[in-house]
């Protein structure tokens, strides 16, 4: 695994054709939805507009934790997002900059391009998130290095990385016993509420007999946003 020490982070991304996102602390919560649901991402750096630099995050989790903490039952349960979205004067009121982190799961761990990856996964495991941003030597936002994509690299490099079964482990290692599960046969929403209620960003959905039939996550929250 010496070689996740000589390899740079900025190396995962050779051209620079890679877009950023990104949002405004001042913006309203809806501005955050819609473009995570048009551009199809799961965050979005955040620009605070008081210390004008990007600082955080704001993801799905924070949208689900702020729907089920704002809205009442009937509108959980009919789950009809566009018109809650546009009729909810919540939306409005509350700014990107109020949610982000609403979750307790988004912390914003910048990283240098120059700093070796080893160092980046490092600190993906420590504060257990799912992206980091990568900055220049100024403190600039120049990209997002997420899970898949580090999972994508080391992949395609699996012969140069040593014994890396050794170094990782098995699965039994990274499981958990404790599995929290939905039928089938419930409502999306109660879905998206154990998630929140479990601090997960996924469930197994399971048939009346307890069988696997797939699974449900918070990138589902896109399904049901704008067309």
């Amino acid at each position: 695994m010496q070689k996740l020490y000589q390899v740079s982070v900025g190396s995962l991304f050779p051209n620079d054709s890679f877009e950023i996102f990104t949002v405004h602390s001042d913006y309203p919560v809806k501005d955050a939805f819609e473009l995570m649901i048009k551009k199809k991402v799961l965050s979005l750096p955040v620009y605070d507009v008081q210390s004008r630099r990007f600082d955080k995050f704001i993801d799905m989790v924070d949208i689900v934790t702020f729907c089920v903490n704002h809205l009442s039952q009937k509108e959980l349960s009919e789950l009809d997002i566009n018109f809650v979205f546009e009729s909810k004067e919540i939306f409005q009121k509350f700014k990107i900059g109020d949610i982000c982190d609403l979750s307790g799961r988004n912390a914003y761990c910048p990283v240098e391009s120059s700093a070796p990856l080893k160092i980046a996964i490092d600190l993906m495991s420590k504060w257990n998130v799912h992206r980091v941003p990568i900055i220049d030597s100024d403190g600039g936002l120049i990209s997002i290095l997420t899970q898949s994509r580090i999972v994508e690299y080391l992949q395609n490099h699996i012969d140069g990385l040593g014994n890396i079964e050794k170094a990782i482990g098995t699965l039994e290692d990274f499981g958990s016993k404790s599995v929290v599960t939905i039928r089938n046969d419930r409502l999306v929403i109660d879905a998206f509420k154990l998630m929140h209620e479990n601090g997960v960003s996924a469930l197994p959905v399971v048939n009346q007999i307890g069988i696997l039939v797939g699974n449900i996550s918070v990138s589902d929250m896109k399904l049901v946003g704008y067309d």
